[in-house]
């Protein structure tokens, strides 16, 4: 008898362990990918989040930042909050498929 309330001192910690491993789920909780529009042609894509080693918003193949990351509000796609104001510095004078003052996408697809 001694023995058993042994094992089971040795036991519990581990079998709460894995409880709550189970529990928890094996994912983080994190995307796993991106959306993100063309701001310069409306067209949506996703990004793998692993494959992404730079800092948003992304370049496109000519070196050009025009790849930002959106969300869906109200049925429809918008920039991120916290990249509006990059994106304004950067292309409030130039043609864009974004409106400027909501900042909604003219998405392509």
């Amino acid at each position: 008898m001694k023995y058993v309330k042994y094992a089971l001192i040795a036991l519990a910690p581990v079998v709460l362990i894995v409880g709550l491993l189970f529990a928890m789920g094996s994912g983080d909780g994190l995307p796993d990918g991106i959306k993100v529009v063309n701001v310069v042609t409306g067209e949506t894509q996703s990004f793998d989040r692993d494959s992404r080693k730079e800092a948003a918003p992304y370049k496109n193949s000519s070196g050009e930042r025009v790849f930002y990351p959106v969300v869906e509000e109200d049925g429809q796609l918008v920039i991120k909050h916290r990249y509006r104001d990059m994106f304004m510095q950067r292309f409030a004078d130039k043609d864009t498929a974004v409106d400027k003052q909501s900042f909604v996408i003219n998405a392509k697809n």
